[in-house]
């Protein structure tokens, strides 16, 4: 039986898992994922934030039949959303775990002429990969 190594959340999963039962509503939320359906392999990286505190983090990762998880909390970091637009719509298009005294800087209008981010003439506030945070002292 094949697996369906590609899903990122549950609304794809439900369509690739027909089967697929659900109970609650999953608290973690990936980080990162890689997988390869025709190599079968797959690694990824959720969390699940505690308000205040800071995040459990689970990596997990699977080669044919072989599943390997590793779970950890990290104190004093929150996850924090990576937005942006595309076509003029906005999208989310990641997550990453930040200080719980992270502010983001107001991001200034530019146009990316390395391709590192979603700013572009069209849309000169997307979110930029080399923009830097500011932790709050």
């Amino acid at each position: 039986m094949s697996k369906s190594l590609g899903n990122t959340d549950t609304n794809p999963a439900g369509v690739n898992v027909l089967d697929m039962v659900t109970f609650g509503r999953d608290q973690f939320k990936l980080l990162s994922k890689a997988s390869s359906q025709s190599e079968g392999w797959m690694k990824s990286t959720k969390a699940m934030e505690i308000p205040g505190v800071g995040c459990v983090v689970q990596v997990t990762t699977q080669q044919g039949d072989n599943v390997a998880e590793a779970l950890t909390f990290i104190p004093g970091v929150k996850i924090h959303i990576l937005r942006g637009y595309k076509d003029n719509a906005p999208i989310l298009y990641g997550r990453r775990l930040v200080p719980l005294t992270f502010v983001p800087n107001v991001h200034t209008p530019h146009t990316c002429e390395n391709g590192c981010c979603l700013a572009t003439k069209a849309n000169p506030f997307g979110d930029c990969e080399n923009r830097r945070y500011i932790d709050k002292e």
